[in-house]
């Protein structure tokens, strides 16, 4: 299996955070590849930063199949651009905020805590994990 986890911002710290946990949990066999968005904001706080990452990173991911990849991580907690993936790729396209908000879903209640957003971005963020969740209680 060959996974790309992209992260769809520039910030090449963010990648480089994440990679050690994503290689620990790979299975044996499993090659997992991390890359960083060539153009785009530092980070995604809201719909315009969302709006900027989102054709470099559909020209990043169009050619994966034919590069070998099995399937393709968006590592960022927003799911930027991942509808729009899934209807450009053949293979699968996994969101972060998705995928946790599908675990959470069998709790009773969820919340999402991050110190890093501004407040501008706390309902947008709320509400995007409210649209990926199975139960909506977030």
């Amino acid at each position: 299996m060959k996974l790309l986890i992209y992260n769809p911002n520039t910030t090449q710290a963010m990648t480089a955070g994440f990679m050690p946990a994503a290689l620990a949990a790979a299975s044996a066999g499993t090659s997992v590849i991390g890359e960083t968005a060539a153009r785009g904001p530092a980070s995604i706080e809201g719909y315009y930063d969302e709006a900027l990452c989102v054709p470099p990173m559909l020209e990043r991911l169009v050619g994966l199949g034919e590069e070998g990849f099995d399937a393709a991580i968006v590592a960022c907690f927003d799911d930027t651009g991942l509808d729009a993936a899934r209807s450009l790729l053949s293979l699968p396209v996994i969101g972060l905020c998705q995928s946790a908000a599908q675990v959470a879903s069998i709790a009773r209640r969820q919340s999402i805590w991050n110190c890093l957003l501004p407040s501008r971005a706390s309902s947008w963020l709320g509400g995007r994990a409210r649209s990926r969740s199975r139960s909506g209680d977030v």
